[in-house]
């Protein structure tokens, strides 16, 4: 045998070692694994793509268009964005929902369909298990809301600043 070979089989030998090590020692590693499972399982059972009719009311509507025209994506991608975006503020952020709510305004209202307009979205499994995770499940319309609420705050009142700040600039 050369002492190539030998040492890869030395190195070979040593890393299934240090592996088991730290299979031995590490419950966060079991841990992560366990969730990966459980997660990998709820997904096999559940569908991969529900529908949902969105019920938004006119004046969320107009920021939906507004939203879509700044960013220029379609009105279905801002919606299922605008869900993704309140599980990143909850999540990432530590911002807490019900703190969030309040600050946004009443979600849920009475919205009758004169005053509302309906989408139909097509959302994945990957999507609905974060609605899940932040208590939204059975409330996906309101995360909806409250997600074109929070995008348009954060993108698009700036603009409105910057017209204020003009027209003080030409008096």
């Amino acid at each position: 045998m050369s002492s190539k070979e030998t040492k890869s089989g030395l190195n070979q030998d040593l890393s299934d070692k240090k592996v088991i090590n730290i299979k031995k020692n590490s419950k966060k590693v079991d841990e992560a694994i366990k969730k990966g499972i459980q997660l990998n399982e709820e997904l096999e059972n559940e569908d991969q793509i529900k529908e949902f009719t969105i019920k938004i009311l006119n004046t969320d509507n107009q920021k939906l268009m507004e939203l879509t025209s700044a960013i220029r994506m379609s009105r279905a991608a801002m919606i299922e964005y605008s869900i993704e975006y309140v599980y990143y503020c909850i999540n990432r952020l530590k911002l807490n929902l019900d703190e969030i709510i309040q600050k946004m305004g009443g979600l849920g209202g009475n919205s009758n369909s004169d005053s509302s307009v309906l989408y139909n979205l097509k959302l994945d499994i990957v999507t609905l298990h974060k609605i899940k995770k932040i208590g939204m499940e059975e409330r996906v319309n309101d995360c909806a809301i409250l997600g074109i609420r929070l995008l348009y705050q954060n993108n698009c009142t700036v603009r409105e600043l910057e017209k204020t700040s003009e027209i003080s600039k030409e008096k």
